[in-house]
């Protein structure tokens, strides 16, 4: 710990560095991220003990944070007995990067097929109005040849929508996966750094104290508000 940190501690006893915000969406990478490297099943109860100090949230949170992941489909949850067991293994996530992709592909395939048939259909038009020549209004043929080549240009633009899709998905698939475990290791870092400052500031509150719990909680209560829990107490032995 270097000498800015001790005097700051010291010049300011009774209030706990206020930590950055880090975004529910890292958190909730943070947490399948863990569930995924652990290769098995847990309860709710398990993670609710496991998770907190795992993604710096508070017990309370870990349901809805589980919940998140189950309605996007990224963890799985069977009932065994009286208890729900959640889990997602790393084949899930290649398994569902796959499936994303397959999908693209029928997508893609599907309007290429169309627009292929529309063209077909437009040649066939074309062929008829010729043999027809002078027995159709000549409007009537302009207005379905414009017809067509509308439903073709917007058939195109579809193609082309879920190519990009495709595309950006396939490159992601890397650089994305590069970018969020970087970001993850940064907060990772940060958060231990904070929870070392907040360690030692409580050690130094509690020997000002000399001890005296009940003045340690009404300190805590006041500094960390809302995420104050009991969980947070500061056991006797660690002094």
């Amino acid at each position: 710990m270097s000498l800015l940190k001790v005097a700051w501690f010291t010049d300011n006893p009774t209030q706990p560095p206020r930590s950055k915000a880090v975004p529910p969406e890292v958190k909730q990478k943070m947490i399948l991220d863990h569930i995924r490297s652990t290769c098995t099943c847990h309860t709710l109860k398990d993670l609710e003990k496991i998770l907190p100090s795992v993604a710096s949230i508070n017990g309370i949170q870990v349901k809805d944070f589980i919940t998140g992941l189950l309605n996007e489909s990224k963890i799985r949850m069977e009932k065994i007995g009286s208890n729900n067991w959640y889990w997602s293994f790393p084949s899930d996530e290649k398994r569902e990067r796959q499936n994303v992709q397959e999908r693209l592909l029928r997508d893609s395939n599907r309007l290429t097929k169309t627009v292929e048939q529309l063209e077909d259909e437009l040649q066939r038009k074309q062929a008829a109005a010729k043999e027809e020549e002078g027995t159709r209004d000549p409007i009537d043929i302009e207005t379905e040849r414009r017809t067509l080549i509308e439903q073709k240009a917007e058939l195109f633009t579809e193609i082309e929508r879920l190519q990009a899709q495709k595309t950006a998905f396939e490159d992601n698939g890397v650089s994305k996966i590069r970018q969020k475990s970087e970001e993850i290791n940064k907060w990772k870092r940060e958060t231990e750094t904070w929870e070392d400052n907040i360690s030692i500031m409580e050690q130094y509150v509690y020997r000002l104290a000399s001890g005296d719990r009940g003045l340690m909680e009404a300190i805590k209560k006041q500094c960390y508000g809302d995420d104050y829990e009991d969980d947070h107490d500061i056991s006797e032995s660690q002094y």
